[in-house]
């Protein structure tokens, strides 16, 4: 209980000072989860070095991830229902996130001797809900429903993930990654302020932790304040100076780092209102991250900035600064350009221990390739087109979606015409996808147009 009432005390100082936020509160999530099901957090400790420990060599797959997102607007403020300009903007930053491909990534310090890795994770909006219909990966309901904070008690609301409780249920938790979009304030005196940017759940299937009792933590996913939902929402420019912290849309990519096991790099040590810093935790033990590549440190930097000489902690030797580059700092968003090696290596493995049905039902994750007899899918960079031959097939479906699980291009294709040949020109230079769908099969097939 002491973490969610020092949760309730920090609300209450929001509001007192209008320099401080709270940008994640997943660690709160998780005490709140213990208070339910005493032992929760253990067994999630427990897990993490289960998954850490478990010797695997990487195979160079390239996961995908179904994504839905899930806006719930109150009826009253149609400016909550973002658009999906917004949402497609988020997938393309968290696929450059975890691909290593943002332009900022080269801003490391070099005194940590390490690069940015391809974490070989990418997200796509969900094309099939689960009744197997055409989706475009993104739900919206209007509700009356508002998903405030406690500060009584610092209880965290996770009404947003039920139907019933004026929120909308997740889809199968195994299958996609479910993410929310709402409003969620903190109101005090009648006022109503932005507290809370967000909060995930870590990998699911806990020793003891029921898949039917999610009282405490909710439904598998995250859920993010909507005006924090990709660098291009109309709604930030209306909040103050205060959050500018947080206007790059990394609070997505953050969350989703937890909800792949990592933890804050500082292990939630310090004082989480005032934000000094501690090396041992409220028992008085060392406690970090469980990433050997990340300097052991003592607080986050939400407070101090990017300062280049911030060492909370000389625990290591050589002693190295706080890494305020990481994504799972509290740092300024401008700074955050980092998953370390070791961080992309062990949410590789908790996709493969934890979460590989997510990345495994999904015929774009799990289809034939284009090496078949009935169907072959070559991209001609010369003429900068795709030419599709086809035999012994009936009418096919063609469609091209991009970085961002956009769909460019759909067309059926009757039988009768063994070549078809689709022209490239006018699509920007990037990443693309080409599914070809039979009655029977998909074929698949991966281009970059230069």
């Amino acid at each position: 209980m002491k973490h969610l009432l020092s949760l309730s005390f920090f609300c209450i100082l929001t509001f007192l000072n209008a320099q401080t936020l709270h940008k994640c509160v997943t660690h709160e999530l998780i005490q709140q989860g213990e208070i339910y099901n005493p032992g929760f957090s253990q067994s999630i400790q427990a897990e993490f070095q289960k998954v850490k420990n478990k010797n695997s060599n990487r195979s160079h797959t390239i996961y995908r991830i179904p994504v839905v997102f899930h806006i719930v607007w109150n009826s009253t403020k149609p400016k909550e229902n973002i658009p999906d300009s917004c949402i497609h903007r988020q997938i393309e930053l968290l696929n450059h996130a975890f691909r290593a491909t943002n332009v900022d990534r080269s801003n490391l310090r070099p005194i940590f001797g390490l690069e940015a890795k391809d974490a070989e994770i990418e997200f796509y909006l969900a094309t099939k809900d689960p009744q197997g219909n055409s989706t475009t990966g993104i739900t919206r309901k209007s509700t009356t429903k508002k998903f405030t904070t406690n500060l009584l008690t610092g209880a965290i609301s996770i009404d947003m993930k039920s139907t019933a409780k004026g929120g909308q249920d997740p889809w199968d938790v195994t299958k996609y990654y479910n993410v929310w979009v709402v409003n969620m304030p903190i109101i005090f005196l009648g006022q109503e302020q932005v507290g809370i940017l967000g909060f995930a759940t870590p990998p699911s299937g806990l020793p003891n932790w029921p898949s039917e009792a999610l009282e405490g933590v909710g439904a598998d996913g995250a859920v993010i304040q909507y005006q924090f939902i990709g660098n291009n929402n109309p709604n930030f420019a209306s909040l103050d100076s205060t959050f500018k912290i947080a206007n790059s849309g990394k609070t997505l990519i953050h969350e989703t780092g937890h909800y792949l096991g990592l933890r804050h790099i500082w292990a939630d040590k310090g004082d989480p209102i005032f934000g000094s810093a501690s090396c041992v935790d409220l028992n008085g033990n060392e406690d970090d991250d469980g990433i050997d590549d990340t300097p052991y440190c003592g607080s986050n930097s939400q407070a101090t900035g990017c300062i280049d000489d911030k060492n909370t902690c000389e625990h290591e030797s050589p002693d190295l600064p706080d890494m305020w580059e990481n994504y799972m700092d509290y740092s300024d968003e401008k700074c955050q350009v980092i998953f370390t090696p070791d961080q992309t290596d062990f949410m590789q493995k908790v996709i493969e221990q934890k979460r590989l049905k997510l990345v495994s039902w999904d015929v774009q994750t799990n289809i034939n390739d284009d090496d078949s007899e009935q169907i072959k899918i070559i991209y001609l960079a010369q003429s900068e087109s795709i030419r599709i031959n086809m035999s012994n097939e009936s009418a096919v479906t063609i469609q091209i979606i991009n970085h961002a699980g956009q769909s460019l291009f759909k067309q059926k294709v009757n039988s009768s015409q063994s070549e078809f040949e689709i022209s490239c020109k006018n699509l920007p230079n990037g990443v693309y996808s080409i599914f070809v769908q039979s009655d029977q099969k998909s074929y698949f097939k991966k281009f970059v147009k230069l």
